[in-house]
């Protein structure tokens, strides 16, 4: 059936008219925190796939913002991390910010608390801090958060499903803050996991790092090894990320786990990860609510609850494990080994 132009022109018309009542309501939606500054202080870089992950998210969940990252790189280059701090707290002066947002651990040490707790009147949200907020009197007059939990209690169940003969777990880590709160976590809960965790050993260079490795497969009967960034070689050079789990991956002949997923997709074996998005989205629910006008005192510190199986198949081949079906109903199935 032929339309008339008559026809056809008053559905464009029609068309055009919704278009242009709907385009107000659409253009305040993209632009929801226009004229609003928002400073970003994280404590690692931007190969660090939970900060990458988190600058996406705010980037997408925060429209219109004026958003400044700042980056301490406190892993890879302790001894300048203060420093980047200070600089910090200039920008933060220069920019003026409506709210600070500060990831992880080593920001809250180096520049929340020295800087901005309880000494401005900008409120400061934190992000992906250790299960331990006491540590730095938080919540504070200006400051609240968000904590990160990492799912080590749920990631040695789930080993146990896949090798049921797992009782002893090894734990190697390299000395650093953000490893050293791991750890505290882990002190606090480990009377609650399935398995015993028989070796906790702090490494600092890759001799010591194999060593450990040595020294324990012969004790436990899986290993969680901490990311290793910042272990440094003979001549005392930080050594990548690929190569720290190239060699873990040729020097450990037993199971192991992980709570990060680029860790398991390194070659790690399994683990219950985080969601890292989650860690950005609740802080911007916080956000949210400061500009709502709630008074910081009143919003009380969440945490992340999320977490999902992951398991290396091709780890798991390896090693000659045959789990039950369970064990793989609703996990993540990661095919290759990127730190190979």
């Amino acid at each position: 059936m032929q339309r008339s132009p008559n026809t056809v022109g008053r559905v464009v018309i029609f068309l055009v008219a919704a278009w242009v009542l709907l385009l107000p309501g659409m253009c305040t939606a993209d632009q929801k925190y226009q004229g609003r500054k928002i400073l970003v202080v994280m404590s690692y870089d931007l190969e660090t796939k939970m900060e990458k992950g988190m600058q996406q998210t705010f980037d997408d969940l925060l429209p219109g913002a004026e958003l400044q990252y700042v980056w301490l790189n406190a892993k890879k280059k302790p001894q300048q991390a203060t420093a980047r701090a200070e600089e910090a707290f200039r920008l933060f002066q220069e920019f003026n910010p409506d709210v600070v947002v500060a990831v992880n651990d080593n920001v809250q040490e180096l520049f929340v608390v020295p800087y901005l707790k309880n000494k401005v009147s900008t409120p400061v949200v934190f992000a992906g801090v250790n299960d331990d907020a006491d540590k730095y009197g938080f919540p504070a007059d200006n400051v609240t958060g968000v904590l990160e939990k990492k799912h080590y209690k749920e990631s040695i169940s789930f080993i146990q499903l896949i090798d049921p003969g797992i009782q002893t777990i090894g734990i190697i880590y390299p000395d650093n803050l953000s490893q050293q709160k791991n750890i505290e976590q882990i002190n606090r809960e480990k009377e609650t996991y399935a398995a015993r965790v028989s070796e906790i050993v702090k490494v600092n260079t890759v001799d010591e790092l194999e060593a450990a490795i040595a020294d324990l497969s012969s004790k436990i009967d899986a290993f969680l090894i901490f990311n290793p960034v910042g272990i440094r070689d003979r001549y005392g050079k930080a050594m990548s990320e690929k190569d720290l789990y190239r060699l873990i991956l040729q020097k450990v002949k037993k199971p192991t786990l992980a709570v990060n997923d680029w860790e398991v997709e390194a070659g790690i074996l399994c683990g219950v990860i985080k969601d890292n998005n989650e860690q950005a989205s609740l802080a911007v629910e916080t956000i949210d609510k400061l500009f709502a006008g709630q008074p910081i005192k009143d919003i009380a510190i969440s945490a992340n609850k999320n977490g999902r199986r992951y398991i290396n198949i091709v780890t798991m081949k390896d090693l000659g494990l045959k789990p039950a079906p369970q064990a793989l109903v609703g996990t993540k199935i990661v095919s290759s080994q990127t730190g190979i």
